[in-house]
């Protein structure tokens, strides 16, 4: 059975492994450049998702090999597993206020525009892993909605103020 040795960025793993435990650790992702792998002997690092493994090695064409997330730090645990940052450490996506801000544009131009310039931000922020950004967009599309409401409550209120005055 082939040994290997793995990779991950400029990190190089204490332990070797065998090619069924590189799939239960998740190092053989498809999507992750940042892991290599090369066989105990060779001097060449290969990115472990293209390393030509032999054909008694390499798994079924059913196998789903996109195990784990494409970035973060990798933590190895005591009996030797890998730790690979997923979409659990992710915070929960805040709300963009998006309806709130389109209704605000046609009440308030100026405030609704800012409200949906904020609501637009929060989506690309959240799914760039900017998760402070993404809260902070959603904080700032929710001001300027109520910034929006509040001054059409304030005209209308002028506005039947004066027709009364009439």
């Amino acid at each position: 059975m082939n040994r290997y040795h793995v990779k991950i960025e400029e990190s190089i793993l204490p332990e070797t492994y065998s090619f069924d435990e590189l799939i239960e650790n998740g190092l053989l992702d498809e999507r992750d450049e940042h892991i290599q792998v090369r066989l105990m002997g060779e001097s060449d690092w290969v990115i472990a998702r293209d390393y030509p493994f032999s054909a008694s090695e390499a798994p079924p064409l059913s196998t789903n090999r996109n195990i784990g997330n494409i970035s973060g730090n990798y933590t190895i645990n005591d009996d030797g597993s890998i730790n690979r940052p997923g979409n659990y450490d992710r915070p929960p996506k805040p709300d963009s206020n998006l309806i709130w801000s389109i209704i605000c544009i046609s009440v308030c131009l100026p405030f609704g525009l800012l409200a949906l310039v904020e609501s637009v931000k929060v989506d690309s922020l959240y799914s760039n892993g900017e998760y402070d950004a993404a809260i902070r967009a959603s904080e700032n599309s929710k001001k300027w909605s109520m910034w929006c409401l509040w001054s059409w409550l304030i005209i209308l209120g002028i506005i039947f103020i004066a027709a009364i005055a009439n």
